[in-house]
């Protein structure tokens, strides 16, 4: 769960001063962005359930077909399809098996048939498949290009060392880069003050990198147990307000072990502890030791369902910047529950909610929390018969309410601060490569408060090349 100061936005400015009209025109755009993307998700999701009922009704169609008429190749080949589109690949399998049993020198039924078993987890009958395509005479470059990337990461799965890293650098622009609030009114000891315009909302840009790296030792038993870290860092480099340069890095690590495997299929239990560092505008200012649990278990109408908490020590440092940082420091608390969801091959609904509690030094900087996040990443074809790897497009949008404990009397002793913030955006995953690509996002995010001081609107465009491997 984040702070309530996060790399993103900085602290809130107190002394900033925003454009009214430009926040009529953030909300105007906030509402409709939460309705549209509102309006995709239900589309989507009914649109989804109307395509696997028809998807259905085909495969049972040909079925049917196929027991009247097993040599008949291409019937086969259409149900093979269809059966992989609803995940049934024991079925897709049986068909291009049937072929191969006619007919024994196609080799787009073993390339198919290598994929399939590589989707169902059987790693070396997949291996044995897909070398056979490769080792036919004048194979394609476009079949090689496909086939060397599944030979890749099935050497991989089969090792005990599972390695991972992402990584991406670009440039970010911000329209309220320094957390400027939306109205020339704030509130200073209870009363309303007028603010300089030297302190208004201003827009930025920067430079960013940000990178992560995930290693999985496979314990090699029965029981599937795994070791996992995971190690992620972000830094900014801002043009204007170098104040809010960012340089952060944390790392998760713990093992994940299965539940009663016998009984309980796919159920697992992961605890890990967890720190970090954090600079700001180059000072230190955040440094977090904690702990957490979750456990992972499968749902019976398809998806994974996690659930967990965790507790962190959070450290903060003042500086000549923020004098007043370390009256931040205390122990941060939430639950938390996420869901993946297979809505279809091409989309996946992914679900969080998180319940949260900062006991700080400074009882004004206390606060208890609620959040919801909402994704829904689709694949499809890119436009260019080149690129092997499909692109992603995922709409989000979420929700976190902040409730503060005491009121801040610098600001108005008789008013606590209650915020509520929204993000809504799309993000969009362009690769070209096997292991490098472009990624964009547009984000508009949104605070409203209790208080004038930190009612903001932002929108955010990121732009950069990827490497994945």
């Amino acid at each position: 769960m984040a702070a309530k100061i996060s790399p993103d936005c900085g602290p809130a400015n107190v002394w900033g001063r925003g454009d009214r009209s430009n926040a009529r025109l953030g909300r105007w755009i906030q509402r409709q962005a939460v309705t549209v993307l509102g309006a995709a998700f239900l589309v989507l999701s009914t649109a989804s359930s109307q395509a696997q009922t028809a998807q259905r009704a085909e495969f049972e169609q040909l079925f049917q077909a196929s027991l009247r008429n097993p040599s008949d190749a291409a019937l086969a080949f259409r149900f093979a399809e269809v059966a992989s589109q609803i995940q049934d690949y024991e079925a897709a399998i049986g068909a291009l098996e049937r072929i191969l049993f006619y007919n024994s020198t196609l080799g787009r039924v073993r390339l198919e048939l290598g994929i399939l078993y590589f989707r169902l987890g059987s790693y070396a009958q997949a291996k044995s498949y897909l070398e056979t395509v490769l080792a036919e005479p004048d194979v394609p470059f476009e079949v090689r290009a496909r086939v060397q990337p599944y030979l890749t990461e099935i050497e991989r799965r089969n090792s005990r060392h599972g390695f991972q890293a992402f990584a991406q650098i670009g440039v970010r622009h911000q329209s309220n880069a320094n957390a400027g609030p939306d109205g020339g009114n704030v509130r200073i000891f209870g009363f309303d003050g007028q603010i300089s315009q030297n302190f208004a909302r201003r827009p930025d840009w920067n430079l960013f990198a940000l990178g992560g790296m995930r290693y999985v030792y496979d314990f090699d038993n029965q029981r599937g147990d795994t070791w996992e870290t995971l190690v992620q860092g972000y830094a900014t480099r801002q043009n204007r307000f170098t104040q809010l340069d960012v340089l952060l890095g944390e790392i998760t690590t713990g093992p994940r072990l299965a539940i009663l495997p016998d009984v309980l299929t796919g159920w697992t239990f992961r605890p890990y502890i967890i720190a970090n560092g954090f600079q700001l505008g180059g000072n230190p200012y955040m440094r977090t030791l904690g702990y957490g649990a979750s456990v992972a278990a499968p749902t019976p109408f398809g998806g994974i369902i996690e659930v967990g908490a965790e507790s962190r020590r959070r450290t903060f440092s003042s500086s000549f910047t923020y004098p007043t940082a370390y009256g931040q420091t205390g122990r941060l608390d939430n639950v938390y529950a996420t869901f993946v969801y297979p809505m279809a091959p091409w989309a996946r609904l992914n679900l969080r909610a998180v319940l949260g509690r900062n006991s700080s030094i400074e009882s004004y900087n206390s606060f208890s929390q609620n959040g919801l996040e909402a994704s829904l990443s689709m694949d499809f074809e890119p436009p260019f018969a080149a690129i092997q790897k499909r692109w992603t497009v995922t709409p989000f949008v979420s929700r976190y309410a902040t409730r503060y404990t005491t009121p801040n009397i610098v600001i108005d002793p008789f008013v606590r601060r209650n915020d509520t913030d929204w993000r809504a955006g799309v993000a969009f995953d362009m690769p070209v490569h096997e292991n490098f690509g472009f990624g964009a996002q547009l984000v508009w995010s949104k605070t409203t408060s209790s208080l004038a001081n930190y009612r903001t609107n932002n929108f955010t465009i990121v732009m950069g090349p990827t490497a994945r491997y």
